[in-house]
């Protein structure tokens, strides 16, 4: 005979607010088998940290649109009829002054109750979803999430966590900075940050301080990895080397985000942003002997509905 074990099924629904976009996630969670399957998810483009980072605060322009849009995608979650819903908040809400006005007028005004979260919590999360769309269990994996305020990295020794921190400076801080010396201020800093947080030795070539991975996710990275289809010829999606990165790079440097919304058929708010994106990534190519970097499909939503199971 077989005994077949009941699955214990649990519907979610899982907010992911970015600096750059909002993410909806609804799934179904397999408690015994400790898996989960989407059932919907919806992306838009709401700038969270437009403001934010140009006047460190919510404005009250954020303070409508959000209210609208939250309104919007929480009617799409209840007709899911979740038995819960989990809103994180990111590098925006971490920084605003006023985040906790803000949070408070979405609790009052729709329901909505969100957590601001760490930037070493968002890391974290990053991990569980990684560890599940790839081995990490081989010598060292370091991983990067490259969000619109902050950038996240979290080193790996055999599966384990060594260290994770959060650097906060993003693809959209950068985007708005208001001149090139601004520009070039940021960047060093973040090239700066990353250099004291992980020294040299930590990645010596050719020892087992040699990262066997680097994983790298956000919506930034996984476009660079679409993007070697229409500019290499490439259909490999999980996966970009650095000298690719680096020919997409000089290949589209001198177009402008209308160019590139036409040429590559990017959203507009990915195409302001993923000049940045590539600097800040190029920057840690820059500091790593590492020749290629993993692309999982997985992110930051992903990970709060592994953190559930």
């Amino acid at each position: 005979y077989e005994y077949m074990v009941q699955d214990k099924l649990e519907r979610v629904a899982v907010f992911d607010i970015g600096s750059n976009a909002i993410r909806l996630v609804v799934a179904d969670l397999h408690h015994h088998t400790k898996k989960y399957h989407i059932i919907d998810k919806v992306r838009l483009p709401l700038r969270m940290g437009k403001d934010v980072f140009e006047f460190g605060i919510f404005t009250e322009d954020t303070f409508k649109k959000s209210k609208n849009i939250f309104k919007y995608l929480l009617r799409v979650a209840e007709n899911h009829h979740p038995s819960i819903i989990k809103a994180y908040a990111t590098a925006s809400f971490r920084e605003a002054k006023n985040a906790d006005h803000l949070t408070r007028y979405l609790r009052e005004k729709i329901g909505l109750e969100i957590e601001i979260i760490s930037g070493e919590k968002e890391a974290y999360l990053i991990y569980l979803a990684i560890n599940q769309a790839l081995d990490l269990s081989q010598g060292r994996s370091l991983l990067m999430d490259i969000g619109g305020g902050s950038t996240e990295f979290t080193l790996i020794e055999r599966g384990d966590i060594l260290k994770a921190v959060s650097i906060p400076i993003g693809a959209l801080k950068l985007f708005q900075a208001k001149d090139l010396v601004a520009y070039e201020a940021i960047f060093d800093q973040f090239r700066n940050s990353f250099s004291a947080f992980f020294p040299i030795d930590f990645f010596t070539p050719f020892t087992p301080k040699t990262p066997c991975l680097f994983v790298g996710t956000g919506g930034n990275l996984r476009r660079m990895g679409k993007l070697k289809k229409p500019v290499l010829g490439k259909i490999d999606l999980v996966e970009i080397y650095k000298a690719d990165l680096i020919q997409i790079y000089e290949t589209i440097k001198g177009l402008d985000p209308k160019q590139l919304e036409r040429k590559y058929r990017l959203k507009k708010d990915r195409a302001e942003v993923i000049h940045p994106a590539m600097d800040l990534a190029l920057a840690v190519f820059n500091q790593i002997p590492v020749a290629q970097m993993k692309l999982p499909n997985t992110g930051l939503a992903n990970g709060i509905l592994q953190s559930m199971l």
